[in-house]
């Protein structure tokens, strides 16, 4: 993150509303439980840079730079983002990028070999997290969710996959 995009970030969180909804918290709850890879309702500075480092959001940022971005979302001062610092960040940056770029970030987030598809066992990597907090998804279900969105039958989806079903709204 250049000095530039750090001052955006940092005026967008100035000028963002600073109450949010119990609506909006709900919207971005599922990203939040993904992203807290130990399941302690907050997202770590560790976290917080792993996400970025995968949307490619991190570049030539130094470990000074993120942690003050980091702990200028942590309002309560905990060392981690919880949900409505998570929320209120999140809503910060709605309308910011179209939904094809959003969708894109989203992909990569799910590659977690990183080898441009998402394969079952990428899908079970971000989904197992979610079944032990109440959430049942079966191994079925991910190759269900494979199967519908795999046009050339290679038991992966590529990113073109993906973007098709996100942004023509076809239900899996």
């Amino acid at each position: 993150m250049s000095g530039d995009e750090e001052i955006t970030l940092r005026r967008r969180r100035k000028e963002q509303v600073m109450s949010i909804t119990d609506d909006e918290v709900e919207k971005y709850r599922d990203i939040f439980k993904i992203l807290d890879k130990n399941n302690s309702n907050r997202i770590s500075l560790a976290e917080f840079g792993m996400v970025l480092s995968n949307l490619g959001q991190i570049g030539n940022t130094s470990e000074d730079e993120l942690k003050a971005v980091f702990h200028e979302i942590d309002s309560a001062k905990t060392g981690g983002i919880n949900i409505r610092d998570f929320a209120k960040l999140m809503k910060s940056f709605e309308g910011t990028t179209d939904k094809e770029e959003e969708y894109r970030q989203v992909f990569q987030l799910l590659d977690s070999d990183k080898d441009g598809f998402i394969s079952t066992q990428d899908l079970n990597k971000v989904l197992r997290p979610l079944s032990s907090m109440g959430e049942r998804t079966s191994l079925d279900n991910i190759l269900e969710m494979i199967q519908f969105a795999d046009e050339g039958g290679s038991g992966k989806m590529n990113v073109n996959d993906f973007l098709e079903i996100m942004l023509n709204g076809n239900d899996i």
